[in-house]
């Protein structure tokens, strides 16, 4: 049996697998509680995990969109580079490319889609970053 959790359209119960890790590994999850991989939601019709655009998500009034609201995204080990400096927060930011907030002037760059940064890329040739302006990759001598 599947059962939403009433926090957020990504965490659900799982009362059909005791065996369910995550509460042992985290004060965040109660037990049986787990949760999708970032950045799919549960679809309490279907009971699975799956896109955000294909999901429903019944009783929640605000999707989380950000992976860091994910815990297994979080640091609950050290060493460990927080999340907040390793990822991109595309809620407030249109859909398309953007610079990698927490690396400025440099290949690293996100798509953004419906406010969920759905891919991370680089910059493949050298010598080469992302401009924020002209949200491209271009040759750091023309920034």
């Amino acid at each position: 049996m599947y059962m939403l959790a009433f926090s957020s359209c990504f965490r659900y119960f799982n009362c059909s697998k005791p065996d369910v890790p995550n509460w042992r590994l985290s004060p965040a999850y109660e037990r049986f509680e787990t949760e999708c991989r970032f950045p799919e939601v549960f679809d309490s019709v279907k009971n699975e995990c799956t896109t955000h655009k294909q999901a429903t998500c019944v009783g929640i009034s605000k999707a989380d969109k950000f992976e860091c609201d994910y815990m297994y995204k979080r640091c609950w080990r050290q060493p460990c580079m927080s999340c907040y400096e390793r990822a991109v927060n595309c809620e407030q930011l249109p859909d398309g490319y953007h610079a990698h907030t927490g690396r400025p002037n440099s290949p690293y760059y996100v798509r953004c889609e419906d406010g969920y940064t759905v891919e991370y890329l680089t910059c493949k040739q050298p010598k080469i970053i992302f401009s924020a302006t002209r949200r491209e990759c271009v040759h750091y001598y023309s920034v």
